[in-house]
């Protein structure tokens, strides 16, 4: 597995800690993966400090942050312990609610005769038991909050920039520039009117020289007539 500053920083978790890291610099990480539709494929990273990024925006596709000026949109966002302890405490939580993934299964065979409720059922019930142990289980120990996007969406192989490795990390420093931008007027942004948001994130935007396009979030978004940037339209997950 490859050394980097970033884990003699304390920082010993995904993407710096993954034996397909090809980069990594100040907290901003580039890995390499292998498969469909897209063959070799980079994903990049930045880690934030935890106390940088409010609750409501660790949740990955449901907030404004998906109509930044990233590559396919923002694709993963997890909280992070920085300590050893917190680190160990944090994952045997989550190992041991994963695991009860079997008993939910067969908890749903009985409950619900037709094999799709089951399925949906099950589901249904686990995303949200892992998503939600995992959010409100970070907000308490997490020191660290990772965002990152991906270059394995529909056609990129289609784009030689995005096998080229400079270019991901100039995205992946498009990205952190954007979030931090973001940030810094999120106090003032969360109490403006709908119009004034969008004027904002224009504004973000605006300041990325790459073009990216618009992510999935944003475009469920904006197709679904969603009545807040980042809510859903019905206000449900």
């Amino acid at each position: 597995m490859r050394k980097n500053a970033d884990q003699k920083d304390g920082m010993k978790f995904y993407p710096f800690t993954s034996d397909r890291l090809v980069w990594s610099e100040n907290r901003k990480g580039v890995i390499q993966g292998d498969g469909y539709p897209t063959g070799k494929y980079y994903c990049g990273y930045v880690a934030f400090d935890a106390s940088q990024v409010p609750d409501e925006l660790r949740r990955g596709m449901r907030n404004p942050m998906e109509y930044l000026a990233i590559h396919g949109g923002i694709t993963y966002c997890r909280q992070e312990p920085g300590g050893p302890i917190l680190r160990a405490i944090y994952y045997g939580i989550m190992r041991a609610v994963c695991k009860t993934r079997g008993p939910f299964y067969w908890i749903g065979k009985l409950v619900t005769p037709k094999k799709a409720k089951n399925q949906y059922w099950y589901v249904n019930a686990m995303q949200k038991l892992i998503q939600g142990t995992e959010y409100h289980l970070g907000r308490a120990v997490a020191d660290y909050v990772v965002f990152g996007y991906d270059c394995q969406h529909l056609h990129d192989e289609r784009n030689p920039m995005l096998r080229d490795l400079e270019h991901i990390k100039k995205l992946t420093e498009q990205m952190e520039s954007q979030i931090v931008h973001f940030l810094m007027l999120y106090p003032e942004f969360k109490k403006s009117t709908k119009e004034k948001k969008i004027e904002t994130l224009e504004w973000i935007r605006a300041q990325a020289t790459l073009e990216t396009g618009w992510g999935l979030g944003a475009m469920l978004g904006m197709l679904s007539g969603a009545k807040e940037l980042g809510e859903p339209a019905n206000g449900k997950d």
